[in-house]
């Protein structure tokens, strides 16, 4: 079978190739494109992401959630069948939905804002966990959540997706970027583990505890690569709190799956260079859609010099010329960060750094396609 390029090489062995740091025909290319990208295309473009990948990129690598919890014990969570004494409902207030969970020991609240430029995405206006009250209802919540793995959809879109790339499966975020993204934000967080330690570190450390067999279940998923959304950035993190926290997290989940004969990927999209010196004890497979200036701060060809003995590196094409530049200023980009790459391109999937942004005109991904085909990796 041909790939979409016209090389010798499918678009799944050209992927796989590169998450084993292997030669091959020529880059691979995988921005993401989600919610952001998609609602900006003409005419309501409602295809499925994998079609539209295929069409703008030649690749298809989706990320493909197998998880069904019996609580909402993370925003979007499918709450069937809730433990006995808990209740959730869902109202409205103007724009904002608020999304409320008692249970036999308190209540949690969030207030959830979805953007007309972002449709998918929901934004979080008020979290859920305020105080050392909440921290022990959000405990309860995690030790009575159960949960099963469910793989129907996910072989529908390997049967769909067959040689034309590869169905990765997704995680949840580690427990403390949990807390930041979603339910506490940072400030509070800071404080809360300042004021309330020991009961900050259990909650924590039950939460961690949850998520191991979750990822031991996922592992018995037939897919070579597993992600990671976590979202990490200096700006939320310090150094200490990810040595203390996310590297010992994610450690655990890269070590429960490699037992498995699969690759953990984290996506990492914020400020990464504060972190550039821990990540030597990581044991993660990758690090995608790392994000260069401004939106970012690492460069992807610095970070691939860096990192290339240890990760495979994904992202790299700067967001904001994605949705600002031409067709030809994009392709020029690409050519120069993969010509600097020269002579070893291995083990790098050039993509978005985050995600490709609203507005980004169709072409300018293909564009990136383009110049991408033309380099290989020997």
């Amino acid at each position: 079978m041909t790939a979409h390029n016209g090389s010798a090489m499918t678009p799944r062995e050209r992927l796989l190739a590169a998450f084993n740091r292997e030669p091959c025909d020529s880059v691979p290319y995988t921005p993401i494109l989600d919610g952001y990208f998609q609602a900006s295309l003409p005419d309501g473009d409602r295809r499925p992401a994998e079609e539209i990948q295929y069409d703008l990129t030649g690749h298809i690598l989706v990320r493909a959630g197998v998880l069904r919890l019996n609580t909402p014990l993370w925003f979007g969570a499918d709450a069937r069948d809730l433990p006995s004494g808990v209740t959730q409902t869902l109202s409205r207030d103007n724009d904002d939905y608020i999304h409320t969970v008692e249970t036999p020991v308190g209540a949690l609240s969030w207030r959830i804002r979805l953007a007309p430029e972002t449709p998918f995405i929901p934004w979080i206006v008020e979290n859920r966990v305020k105080t050392v009250d909440d921290i022990k209802t959000l405990q309860y919540l995690i030790e009575h959540t159960e949960f099963e793995v469910r793989t129907r959809a996910f072989t529908r879109q390997q049967e769909t997706v067959g040689e034309r790339g590869v169905v990765a499966i997704i995680g949840p975020c580690s427990p403390l970027q949990g807390m930041i993204n979603h339910e506490m934000g940072v400030e509070r967080l800071v404080y809360m583990l300042a004021d309330y330690p020991d009961e900050m570190n259990e909650m924590l450390d039950t939460f961690h505890a949850k998520q191991v067999e979750m990822w031991k279940a996922m592992a018995e998923v037939p897919a070579e690569l597993c992600f990671i959304h976590d979202n990490l950035s200096s700006t939320t993190t310090s150094r200490p709190m990810y040595r203390k926290y996310d590297r010992r997290y994610v450690n655990d989940y890269a070590d429960i799956l490699h037992r498995a004969g699969k690759k953990l990927v984290t996506h990492w999209c914020g400020l990464l260079t504060g972190f550039a010196e821990d990540l030597a004890e990581a044991r993660q497979d990758g690090i995608s859609d790392v994000t260069p200036e401004p939106t970012g701060d690492m460069d992807i060809v610095e970070a691939r010099k860096s990192w290339a003995q240890h990760f495979v590196v994904m992202g790299g094409i700067d967001p904001t010329l994605f949705a600002s530049g031409t067709a030809a200023e994009v392709e020029e980009y690409v050519e120069g960060l993969l010509g600097a790459m020269t002579p070893d391109r291995r083990g790098f999937v050039l993509g978005s750094g985050d995600a490709t942004p609203f507005g980004t005109p169709p072409e300018n991904v293909k564009a990136a396609a383009r110049a991408a085909a033309r380099f290989p990796v020997d």
